[in-house]
């Protein structure tokens, strides 16, 4: 379902950014020097030059000892530039607001406005069988997501001794409270699922997420075990592995830790995850 008040509030977080930046800009602009900066090379050294006619293509040429001119003119010429750009983003992002609003009040007043997603939300499984939908919605998206097959780790099964509420096995106790803490908040996640690295190499990430507003796929590594040297040099041999793949912490790979004396923290976590997700 389309979240019209969290569109309208991003639009409107861009609107404030722009409009102060335009305000910021051209107060910066008052405090330098008119004209505008022509950049020629002469064996490969740049030389300046200050523009003040339009007529004239040549410009009077900078001295070293006047480089700051320079830089005032260079930074006058990029806030003209990121001005108008902004003014244009800006205009198109009111009209947005404008458009987003309206949608949003037809919704609201009438229940008369149906998305395409909504119209394949509201068939019978009956005929949802029989169609190739247009667009679908992120609830939808995440349903097949979530029943896709897909190949899980066959390394030491007797370890797995822990059920979670899925009623799947997992290793550590850490895991299953993880597990069971992302079925509880409705984030969609694969227990040990393969992995196919660009490299060709496979990898069995402890969970594969989905980010149901983004559609993208997100990888959770809980290293339980830090203080143990031989398993600490072990994982951080496959983080390396991930970030040579495009695995990166911060952009789609998650790590969490524990060992002796620093247990984990789930309510910490999941604060941290209801704000990833």
């Amino acid at each position: 379902m389309t979240n019209y008040n969290e569109i309208i509030g991003e639009l409107q977080k861009r609107k404030v950014q722009l409009e102060a930046s335009i305000a910021i800009a051209n107060k910066k602009i008052e405090k330098l020097p008119e004209g505008k900066l022509r950049i020629s090379y002469c064996r490969g050294n740049p030389q300046y030059y200050k523009i003040i006619d339009s007529a004239d293509t040549h410009g009077k040429y900078i001295k070293k000892s006047d480089f700051k001119i320079a830089q005032e003119l260079a930074q006058r010429d990029y806030l003209k530039k990121a001005i108008g750009a902004a003014q244009e983003e800006l205009t198109i992002v009111k009209r947005a607001i404008g458009v987003v609003y309206n949608l949003k009040n037809t919704k609201a007043d009438n229940q008369s406005l149906i998305t395409p997603e909504a119209v394949y939300d509201g068939l019978k499984k009956e005929r949802k069988i029989l169609v190739s939908p247009l667009l679908i919605s992120d609830e939808e998206y995440a349903r097949r997501w979530s029943e896709e097959q897909f190949r899980i780790s066959t390394y030491k099964p007797e370890e797995k001794i822990y059920t979670t509420r899925r009623d799947e096995m997992v290793r550590s106790k850490s895991e299953m409270v993880i597990a069971d803490m992302y079925f509880e908040i409705g984030v969609p996640y694969r227990y040990e699922c393969e992995l196919r690295l660009k490299s060709g190499v496979i990898k069995y990430p402890d969970f594969t997420l989905l980010n149901k507003r983004t559609r993208e796929v997100i990888y959770h590594e809980h290293l339980g075990r830090m203080d143990d040297e031989k398993y600490r040099k072990k994982n951080l041999r496959k983080i390396e592995e991930y970030r040579r793949n495009g695995i990166f912490v911060g952009k789609n790979l998650i790590l969490t830790f524990e060992e002796d004396g620093c247990p984990f923290n789930i309510r910490e976590f999941e604060k941290s995850i209801r704000e990833i997700i």
